[in-house]
């Protein structure tokens, strides 16, 4: 018998059960990693749903991010057989259709091939525009091998940034962290785009405790002793995933984020991991589109582009739901 219980915080002794349960599991993505739960979505609240069986053993688990009316869930729930995510995700649609949530919107993961069969509200998707999850992941090998699954133009382009005399280093100090929190902010501020979290230096601070307790690490490019580019790289399992990068934009005519994560996938390599995932793609960007360029900079890397199982919607609470609904109806006429 399977019990199914949801918590606002855990235990120690609890995420201790929960991480010897993931280790158990392949391929687990970043949003389902207890160590990195409160740099995932930083506004959003969280909420965890874990399955046990009747000696108390997890044989499911789920991290949820929350913003009210809607609850998320990004590479999850991890299970240990396929009976047990039906379950899970019927406690789940029912736990939130009890405090009035609007629907839930799941990316299950992509090591996922039987997925459940639940009533998936299509049109939410085309309201809410969430996209897939896909990544790219790139077998690491020697340096030699590696360079050679990269293109022509990114083969050209780390030797282009090596002969400009850049240096490498993985040194993450707090002087570190607040040059690199400028050059993020900065690159955000000429793409016009916003960040997921008030202040910069402070959520790079968090992300360097994870860093520093051995869960990444970080990889700067240096000129004339001044941080030009670097990279936040998150481990999980036999994976190195690319989360974070930047580059000073005045010096355009140097390839920095070439050398950056090509020598983030060589630390990867020493460190003993055996892939490294580009930190995902948007397959369906327009090309000319900022997102179409970045997506063209990753696939130069090579390696093999690897997709989410389309995402699914719950329908929670109705009455919730077709407030929502209205009230996006309502902004849609009020733009007009």
């Amino acid at each position: 018998m399977i019990s199914i219980s949801f918590h606002k915080r855990i235990s120690a002794a609890t995420a201790l059960k929960i991480e010897e349960f993931c280790r158990t599991q392949d391929n687990i993505g970043l949003h389902q990693v207890l160590a990195f739960t409160d740099a995932m979505e930083p506004q959003k609240t969280i909420e965890y749903c874990i399955a046990e069986n009747g000696i108390n053993e997890i044989t499911g688990f789920c991290i949820i991010h929350t913003k009210f009316p809607i609850a998320f869930i990004q590479d999850g729930p991890i299970i240990s057989n396929d009976e047990i995510l039906l379950e899970m995700v019927s406690a789940i649609q029912k736990y939130y259709r009890n405090k009035f949530f609007a629907f839930t919107t799941i990316q299950f993961p992509y090591s996922n091939t039987t997925l459940p069969k639940v009533s998936n509200n299509k049109s939410l998707s085309k309201q809410f525009d969430l996209p897939t999850w896909s990544t790219i992941i790139v077998e690491l090998k020697d340096s030699e091998n590696l360079l050679k699954v990269f293109s022509k133009g990114h083969h050209s382009a780390i030797k282009k940034a090596e002969k400009s005399g850049i240096i490498i280093s993985n040194d993450f100090t707090n002087q570190t962290i607040k040059e690199f929190s400028n050059l993020f902010d900065e690159t955000y501020r000429t793409r016009h785009l916003k960040t997921l979290w008030e202040n910069t230096e402070t959520y790079f601070v968090k992300l360097s405790e994870f860093i520093h307790s051995k869960n990444g690490f970080f990889i700067g490019a240096y000129l004339d002793n001044k941080l030009v580019a670097g990279g936040l790289f998150l481990q999980v399992g036999n994976t190195v995933h690319y989360k974070y990068g930047t580059s000073n934009h005045e010096l355009r005519s140097i390839p920095l984020m070439h050398t950056v994560i090509y020598n983030a996938m060589l630390q990867a390599k020493n460190l003993g991991f055996t892939q490294f995932d580009l930190g995902g793609i948007n397959i369906d960007a327009a090309e000319g589109s900022q997102v179409h360029a970045i997506n063209t900079f990753k696939k130069g890397f090579g390696g093999n582009i690897t997709t989410s199982p389309d995402r699914i919607y719950l329908t929670n609470n109705r009455i919730t739901l077709a407030i929502v609904l209205l009230l996006l109806k309502l902004k849609k006429l009020i733009r007009k």
